[in-house]
C-alpha cells in the first residue's frame, strides 16, 4: 500500500511539474516555419546536450527534461541551418516562439548563428 502511494505521488508530482521543479528541469517547446512563415518538418537540435527530435506537420516541437538555463536550438531543413538560443527555466513549459528560416537561407545554403529571434 505504502508503494502504491508512493508511486502515485511520483505520478502527480510529474504531471504538476513539481518534479521538473525539483529536479531542475522544465519542458522547451517551439514552432519552426520557413521564410513564408509556413510550418516545415525541420530537425530541431539542443546543441549543448546532444538531443534531437523532429517537427511535427505544424512545425511543432517538444524537449521534455530540458535542465534549466540557457541553451542553443538549432534548427536544419533541406540544405538550411539558423541558431536560436534559448532559456528554459526549472518546472515550466519554456516557449522558444516561431523558429522562422529567412528569405535566402534555402538559395545560399546554411546560415550563420543569430543572437535574436527574427
Amino acid at each position: 500500500m505504502m508503494i502504491a502511494v508512493l508511486v502515485l505521488g511520483g505520478i502527480r508530482m510529474k504531471q504538476s511539474g513539481a518534479l521538473d521543479w525539483l529536479t531542475g528541469k522544465g519542458t522547451l517547446t517551439g514552432v519552426v516555419v520557413d521564410d513564408f512563415h509556413r510550418p516545415v518538418p525541420a530537425d530541431v537540435y539542443l546543441l549543448d546536450l546532444d538531443r534531437s527530435t523532429r517537427c511535427d506537420e505544424f512545425g511543432r516541437f517538444t524537449f521534455d527534461g530540458v535542465p534549466a538555463g540557457p541553451h542553443t536550438i538549432l534548427i536544419a531543413y533541406r540544405v538550411a541551418g539558423r541558431e536560436y538560443p534559448a532559456q528554459v527555466f526549472s518546472g515550466r513549459i519554456n516557449d522558444a516562439g516561431t523558429l522562422r528560416f529567412l528569405p535566402g537561407d534555402f538559395d545560399h545554403g546554411w546560415s550563420q548563428a543569430v543572437n535574436a529571434l527574427p
